[in-house]
């Protein structure tokens, strides 16, 4: 694609603030050349420069590059591994990447990420061998995850899906933190809908894909955009599963999911949405009520708390963004939780001090652009539930059978008493 080039763009911009004639190397026949005379030449041009900047690069009618997604991974040497998937595993997908008609965008994994993934797929694989006896490493370890996404064809080419994004034009400066990239994958265990990424983007400018991928090249195609990843991006795990890979924020809740008997509905249940506490959110319940809850005599009130932090559906925040309020049943008796979006409040400071590090383009940025990603973003976002009993502290973590949202209190049905109602 052919775009305004920096020469002319800096060129454009200094003539406009020294309101000097242009001197270019361009015919006078060039649209933007016409453009900035007419611009100088009336005396009754004022600023803001955004609108100027629209009408200049308005004037160039962009020229798409003739090369297909297809094509660029085909010429790309860091790509082959990735473009002998899709010709072994693709069943049609190569075909679509080279179709001028439809847009996409591709996530493609460099040689050394896919070298990277078999070497610890064969090794995990091995392990289990060893291990197939050790049903706890089957079904909760490393090992067990590994082996659930080993390299047989079928599981090849669902990981191919989920590297694929259609209908969707991802430009990297567009891309925002919280994003939810929908793929191609669709999944049993979430009801037929299509697997998600979660992006994490850095002030530094840095963007990961569920934390696993770092986003490294951008190549604008005919039909879309190829982004080029530095990783393989592996299928989510379980909801059971990915909270026990992190025992240090969510072990009192996989044991309290246990002690409830709630732990096959977690595991086989279909899109499910579990509302998370934190560890620190089970402390501050304090150690009467811990002690309680975690008795056999509490068990009946345990299972109640953890019915009512379990919803029978896809929760996911863009949903609370746009609808500001939301109702979810839960497994509780059909009890319900409300749910709340509200915009934070910035200061003026951090306003500014934002702009600035998003750089010049969001400087000049309309007030009220209904393209701005911070209006989109969950971190600009409180969402409360049932009227600050617990605040979301982390947004849709993705599971291959439901969305995990951590909030920050444990959530407490009106047909529970406590022993101690405020806690430690």
């Amino acid at each position: 694609m052919r775009f305004l080039s920096p020469l002319l763009l800096s060129t454009a911009l200094g003539c406009v603030a020294t309101r000097a004639a242009p001197s270019l190397p361009f015919t006078s026949s060039d649209p933007v050349v016409a453009v900035l005379r007419s611009v100088i030449e009336d005396p009754a041009f004022t600023w803001p420069i955004e609108d100027l900047m629209d009408d200049l690069v308005g004037s160039l009618k962009p020229v798409q590059d003739e090369k297909t997604i297809a094509d660029l991974i085909e010429e790309d040497s860091r790509l082959s591994s990735f473009a002998q998937v899709v010709k072994e595993q693709g069943r049609g997908v190569g075909d679509d990447l080279d179709n001028r008609d439809r847009k996409q965008t591709v996530f493609a994994f460099t040689n050394e990420a896919w070298e990277k993934f078999e070497k610890d797929h064969n090794h995990n694989d091995e392990d289990h061998d060893h291990d197939h006896g050790n049903e706890h490493n089957r079904h909760h370890g490393r090992c067990g995850r590994r082996h659930r996404h080993g390299k047989d064809r079928e599981n090849i080419g669902a990981l191919l899906r989920y590297h694929l994004v259609r209908d969707e034009e991802l430009k990297l400066e567009a891309i925002y933190d919280g994003q939810l990239i929908e793929t191609v994958l669709r999944l049993d265990s979430l009801d037929g809908e299509r697997e998600k990424i979660r992006v994490f983007k850095f002030r530094e400018g840095d963007v990961l894909l569920n934390m696993q991928a770092r986003i490294i090249d951008e190549k604008p195609a005919e039909n879309g955009i190829l982004l080029v990843i530095d990783r393989v991006l592996e299928t989510p795990l379980d909801i059971e599963t990915t909270l026990a890979v992190i025992p240090t924020e969510f072990s009192s809740t996989l044991v309290a999911i246990y002690r409830s008997g709630l732990h096959r509905y977690v595991n086989e249940g279909r899109a499910v949405t579990l509302f998370a506490p934190t560890n620190d959110a089970w402390t501050h319940l304090g150690y009467q009520n811990l002690f309680h809850l975690f008795s056999d005599a509490g068990k009946k009130d345990l299972k109640k708390i953890m019915s009512y932090h379990l919803a029978d559906e896809l929760v996911y925040s863009p949903r609370l963004i746009e609808e500001k309020s939301v109702k979810v049943k839960t497994e509780h008796e059909d009890k319900e939780l409300k749910i709340d979006a509200t915009k934070r409040e910035q200061s003026d400071s951090e306003s500014f001090r934002n702009s600035v590090e998003d750089g010049w383009i969001s400087a000049l940025r309309r007030d009220g652009d209904e393209n701005d990603p911070s209006d989109r973003e969950p971190k600009n976002w409180v969402i409360s539930i049932n009227d600050g009993q617990a605040t979301v502290q982390f947004t849709d973590g993705i599971a291959s059978n439901g969305v995990l949202q951590v909030i920050s209190s444990v959530l407490i049905p009106d047909d529970v008493d406590l022993p101690n109602e405020r806690g430690p």
